[in-house]
């Protein structure tokens, strides 16, 4: 299996990490790792050991664009939000050739496919982070986030995203997982990204996605800023061609869905929670046996206009009839506020949940700020050992160039003793040479002298003849 090392990008930091690179085959891809050059979080998953899978990861390449190893690699159903979620891959592959063909704005557009991954555009752009979510910690350590600083921000942000999920629909394309995290804010535009579930439908209006959209984009950003009751207006304005396609129904999810976020946020109390449970409950009934117990009292204990005899039969079954009434009205009135006593436990029961939630997740936020510094300590110490692996690097650069130039030097004195050497050769055989003359002419000068001795010596003895020779003469 291909690894190679990546800077990976952590909100305005990079980290070195070591990436596995499984290819599908010779079109795959990941294949031409040359191409790569950094990584970015693909989502929440962790992984183990001392290398990251790219199935965690997005892979950015030199030509700006992002490769992703697919979420779904074959048609299959898997549960998602809670529900059964239906991939196909070819109404898969038809949205893909869908959006190459027409190009629609503020959409991730796909580029190119293999068997296990695919490659999009490259945007750039801020992730919304709404602070009611569960997920903005962990999101806030991987990314760069921009949190709404009010209702306005808010609203703009849903409008727009909502709006580019509509093209989408138009062209009868369903996202498959539209919540706030899979669209990016650039400017006053909502980019949607993550084509993991695209899918082609063929139907103008996916409930699928309206359904993610209230619920993980709509409800968690407005919910923030804007009440139970200014939500649903809201989401009259912007959804009232699903509500109509609906039948109104709706509007009543809606307003549940709200009333849940909101529940979910920091902002809730045992008063808010027991109020609006009876606005959603049971208000409409208790006005309305409340008003009629009311009518049916005053008629029975007003008398009637005096007359001259006594009350006749039919005004005193009409006052039988509005007792009795006025008794089922008083029970009804009983089972109402039974129910609402019933009501008040079940929310103080939810409230007493919420509050362990509430605990949970601030729990789970120190751990993820835990976690977050520590990751953020390990990427110093990691950009510390990078820095001082690129001095070492540097000077082991350095070291390799002096022992390269030392070697050359020595090749060089090498040569210049080889050539040294080849003249000492030659000098000592010269040498040689004038010793053997020396000793032939040594030889030639003892023979020479021996020469001479006899000569000399044959002269004193022809003089000491002559000598003897000569006559004596006196004196």
């Amino acid at each position: 299996m291909p690894r190679m090392r990546l800077a990976l990008q952590l909100r305005s930091v990079e980290v070195g990490i070591d990436v596995d690179l499984p290819v599908c085959g010779n079109d795959c891809l990941l294949r031409d790792t040359a191409r790569l050059v950094s990584a970015l979080p693909g989502g929440m998953a962790r992984d183990e050991g001392e290398t990251i899978s790219a199935r965690n990861l997005v892979l950015r390449t030199g030509a700006n664009s992002l490769i992703k190893r697919r979420k779904h690699v074959r048609s299959e159903t898997t549960p998602f939000f809670g529900l059964e979620f239906s991939f196909d891959r070819e109404r898969h592959r038809t949205a893909f050739d869908l959006l190459r063909k027409h190009r629609p704005p503020f959409i991730s557009l796909p580029m190119g496919e293999c068997e296990c991954s695919y490659e999009v555009e490259f945007v750039e752009g801020l992730l919304p982070c709404p602070r009611p979510s569960m997920l903005a910690a962990q999101l806030a350590s991987k990314y760069r986030v921009e949190r709404f600083q009010n209702a306005a921000e808010a609203r703009l942000f849903v409008e727009r995203s909502w709006k580019t999920l509509r093209a989408l629909h138009a062209m009868g394309i369903q996202h498959g997982d539209p919540t706030y995290y899979n669209f990016l804010m650039r400017g006053e535009d909502a980019i949607l990204i993550d084509l993991d579930d695209l899918m082609y439908t063929g139907a103008p209006v996916s409930e699928w996605d309206f359904g993610v959209f209230l619920l993980h984009s709509c409800a968690p950003v407005l919910a923030e800023f804007l009440p139970v009751e200014e939500l649903a207006e809201v989401g009259a304005a912007l959804f009232d061609e699903v509500a109509a396609a609906r039948g109104g129904g709706a509007w009543k999810e809606f307003l549940g869905l709200a009333l849940m976020q909101d529940l979910q946020s920091n902002h809730a109390t045992k008063e808010l929670v027991r109020t609006r449970l009876e606005q959603t409950a049971q208000h409409i009934h208790l006005d309305d046996l409340s008003a009629k117990l009311a009518l049916v009292g005053a008629a029975a204990q007003t008398p009637d206009a005096p007359t001259a005899g006594p009350r006749s039969t039919w005004s005193q079954a009409e006052v039988t009839w509005r007792q009795q009434g006025l008794r089922g009205m008083r029970a009804l009135v009983e089972q109402q506020e039974s129910r609402a006593a019933e009501l008040e436990v079940a929310a103080a029961e939810r409230l007493d949940a919420l509050h362990s939630t509430e605990r949970a997740r601030s729990e789970m936020q120190l751990e993820a700020e835990r976690r977050g510094a520590l990751l953020q300590e390990m990427g110093k110490r990691a950009a510390g050992l990078e820095t001082a692996a690129a001095e070492r690097l540097a000077a082991l650069e350095a070291t390799d160039a002096a022992l390269q130039a030392t070697r050359a030097e020595a090749v060089s004195s090498q040569r210049s003793l080889e050539q040294s050497e080849a003249e000492l050769r030659g000098a000592r055989e010269r040498a040689d040479e004038l010793e053997r003359r020396l000793d032939r002419l040594a030889r030639q000068d003892a023979a020479i002298s021996r020469q001479l001795e006899d000569m000399r010596n044959e002269n004193l003895l022809g003089y000491a003849r002559r000598r003897l020779k000569r006559p004596k003469t006196k004196t």
